[in-house]
């Protein structure tokens, strides 16, 4: 056990000194998060937000920031330019000075729907760790999707398994791991989630 002084610590230490003459009761030691334990916050999340124009991705680590999360993972849609490296080295810089690091990138793919579109998504995949790659993150989150009808289920899984197992080919050239997000379709349930 480390007695380790954090930013955290001190807060919370603080807030609760401060605080404490008046509560009866309270506990002498605050909970505080175990050092393992990060909380990060998801950009799609505010997809509302960014559609309207109410957020940017500035804005966006501002809010991360002021929730005291530990990072933030970046939707590449909430990002104006994936390829424009000027645009990213100021969201890299934004994260830099707001001490956010990214915590993932994450890319919507749809493997399931259609065989021709495959190609298209495995690029949309491999622009989108680049752009992680260079904003420090150090795992991309994908989708598999779902099948174009409930009776082509099985044929949009070995399809979804194929172009999963191209993703991870185009990571480990990159050197970015590649996750799986489970999110509906293909992926509805920890069952799906095995199979792949």
């Amino acid at each position: 056990m480390t007695s380790e002084l954090t930013r955290r610590a001190m807060l919370a230490g603080s807030v609760v000194f401060g605080g404490a003459a008046g509560l009866v009761g309270a506990p002498a030691n605050p909970t505080v998060r175990p050092k393992y334990f990060h909380m990060s916050q998801s950009s799609i999340n505010y997809q509302a937000e960014f559609n309207s124009g109410k957020m940017d991705i500035f804005s966006f680590m501002d809010t991360c920031r002021a929730l005291d999360l530990d990072g933030l993972d970046i939707h590449v849609g909430q990002l104006k330019s994936q390829v424009d490296r000027t645009y990213l080295k100021e969201v890299r810089r934004g994260c830099l000075n707001r001490g956010m690091p990214i915590a993932s990138i994450c890319v919507s793919t749809e493997f399931g729907r259609s065989a021709e579109a495959v190609p298209r998504e495995l690029e949309k995949a491999r622009v989108a760790m680049e752009a992680g790659m260079f904003l420090g993150a150090p795992i991309l989150r994908t989708f598999v999707g779902s099948p174009p009808s409930p009776d082509k289920r099985e044929e949009a899984f070995r399809r979804g398994v194929e172009a999963l197992r191209k993703t991870a080919e185009i990571g480990a050239e990159l050197g970015m791991p590649v996750s799986l997000q489970n999110h509906s379709g293909l992926t509805s349930t920890g069952e799906d989630m095995l199979r792949f």
